[in-house]
């Protein structure tokens, strides 16, 4: 797969698909595929302040609003994962995403029907923060 780099500042940048685009809007970055879109991948980035500890799942909990326990959740040392959640028609995947001293807050929604067709797509997009 033929990838673009897409630099947000010298301590953060995604690879990404050629066939996708790539905007800086209202402080979001959004990814989306420019041929078929299916789905529309979102980070907005946060600096808490320095030396604060982020516990990830309970700051995606609270981004949310939601309880984690109702949810599918998946998560590593650099991530927390809240897989498909469903609302106003939309399905949605969250994460929040530790990046030196950045947290990211990410977001994927698609039709529900369209559930995992960009999966692939949009985890190789996060695993590239880390390379």
């Amino acid at each position: 797969m033929n990838m673009q780099i897409y630099k947000h500042n010298k301590w953060l940048s995604f690879k990404y698909p050629a066939d996708w685009l790539t905007e800086y809007e209202e402080g979001q970055i959004i990814f989306e595929d420019k041929n078929s879109p299916v789905g529309a991948l979102l980070f907005t980035v946060f600096y808490p302040p320095e030396n604060e500890e982020v516990n990830l799942k309970e700051w995606l909990a609270e981004m949310l609003e939601i309880e984690p326990e109702k949810f599918e959740v998946s998560e590593n040392k650099n991530w927390v994962r809240f897989q498909y959640v469903h609302s106003e028609e939309r399905s949605w995947r969250y994460w929040a995403i530790k990046k030196d001293s950045m947290v990211l807050f990410g977001s994927y929604n698609c039709d529900p029907q369209d559930e995992g067709k960009e999966d692939q797509v949009v985890d190789a997009i996060i695993a590239s923060i880390f390379e």
